[in-house]
C-alpha cells in the first residue's frame, strides 16, 4: 500500500490504495480463464478479498450507492473463483494424505475421490468462465474508475484530521468486531462461529497491514500473531467441512451397501483423520488465545494503536 504520512490527503490515499488493489485483482483475470493454473486462481481470490475489505475500510468515505453494484460483481467473481480453489485445496489435501497409508484399497479409493474432485473442478472452472463473460472486467474498470472520482469529489462527507485518524478508525472497528467473537473460541463444536471468528481474525489482520505497513515495531507482531490465530481456524474449517462431506457420504443407505468398496474404505479412512486433525487444529488455537490471555495481548494492541 502507499506509504502513509500527516501531510498525505486522506482521500487521495484511500484512491490510490483502491486503484492499486483493483489492478492487482484485474491483473489476474486472463490467468483464471486456463483451466488448471490454480496459482493464479488462488491469487485473484486472495486480490479480490483484500480489495473488497479496503471497500469497507473506506465505507465511510465512499457513497454507498456507487459502490454497491461494484462489490455484488466482485462479490460474484470471488464466489465463482471460491468454489473452484477450494476443488483445489481438497485435491491437494487428499494427494498428500495418499502417501500415508500403505493400504492400496484406501489408496484406490482415495484416487476415485480426486478424480471426483477433477471432474467437479471443470465444471466449477465453466462457472468462473462463465462469470468472467458475464462481468467484463473492461467494464468493470471503467465503472472503478467513476468511484474513484467520486470518491475524491465528496470530500465533504467526511473529513478525518489525517490519515492516523482514520487508521485508527478502522483498525478498532475491525478489533470490535473481533472482540465480539472472541467467546466462540471456547464452543470447539459449534464450526460456524468460529468460521465467524476467524473470518472477523482476517479483516482485522488487513486493516492491520493496510494502516500501519510502516510500523512494523509497533504493529507488525501483532499482525503475525493473528495470522496465527486465523491459519488454526482456518484448517479447523477446512476439516469442518471434510467431516461433514465424508459423514454424509458414509450414512448414506447406498454407501452403506457397498461398505466394502474401495471408495467407502477410503472415506471412512479419511474420516478419522480429519476428526484427528481437527482437534489438533483446535488445540494449537486454544493455546494461543490463552497465550494472548496472560500477556494482554488485546490490551497491548489498544495501547499501541492509541499510539499510532
Amino acid at each position: 500500500a502507499p506509504a502513509i504520512s500527516k501531510a498525505a490527503d486522506p482521500y487521495q490515499w484511500a484512491a490510490d490504495v483502491l486503484q492499486l488493489r483493483f489492478d492487482e485483482a484485474a491483473s489476474f483475470s486472463g490467468a483464471v480463464m486456463v483451466e488448471w493454473n490454480a496459482n493464479a486462481v488462488h491469487d485473484m481470490r486472495v486480490a479480490l478479498r483484500r480489495l473488497r475489505s479496503a471497500l469497507q475500510d473506506f465505507g465511510q468515505m465512499i457513497d454507498g450507492k456507487s459502490v454497491k453494484r461494484i462489490k455484488t460483481d466482485l462479490k460474484k467473481i470471488a464466489t465463482s473463483l471460491g468454489e473452484v480453489r477450494d476443488i483445489d485445496v481438497s485435491i491437494a489435501a487428499l494427494e498428500n494424505l495418499s502417501l500415508e497409508t500403505q493400504e492400496d484399497s484406501i489408496r484406490t479409493g482415495i484416487d476415485e475421490l480426486i478424480n471426483e474432485l477433477k471432474n467437479g473442478r471443470e465444471k466449477a472452472h465453466a462457472r468462473v468462465q462463465k462469470t468472467h463473460r458475464s462481468i467484463a472486467f473492461e467494464d468493470l474498470r471503467v465503472r472503478f474508475a467513476q468511484l474513484i472520482d467520486d470518491l475524491l469529489r465528496q470530500q465533504q462527507l467526511f473529513r478525518p484530521a489525517d490519515l492516523n485518524e482514520v487508521g485508527r478508525g478502522v483498525i478498532n472497528a475491525r478489533l470490535r468486531d473481533f472482540c465480539s467473537l472472541a467467546d466462540s473460541i471456547y464452543v470447539p463444536f459449534d464450526g460456524p462461529r468460529l468460521h465467524e471468528l476467524r473470518i472477523a481474525a482476517k479483516r482485522l489482520r488487513y486493516a492491520l497491514d493496510l494502516f500501519a505497513p510502516d510500523c512494523p515495531d509497533k504493529i507488525g507482531g501483532f499482525a503475525k500473531e493473528i495470522s496465527k490465530l486465523q491459519s488454526h481456524l482456518g484448517e479447523l474449517h477446512d476439516c469442518d467441512l471434510w467431516i461433514e462431506n465424508l459423514s454424509g457420504r458414509l450414512t448414506k443407505k447406498s454407501s452403506q451397501r457397498g461398505g466394502k468398496t474401495a471408495i467407502h474404505l477410503a472415506a471412512s479412512w479419511l474420516l478419522a483423520k480429519f476428526v484427528d486433525k481437527r482437534g489438533r487444529a483446535y488445540r494449537k488455537a486454544i493455546d494461543l488465545w490463552l497465550e494472548w490471555l496472560a500477556t494482554d495481548f488485546i490490551d497491548r494492541l489498544r495501547i499501541r494503536l492509541d499510539a499510532l
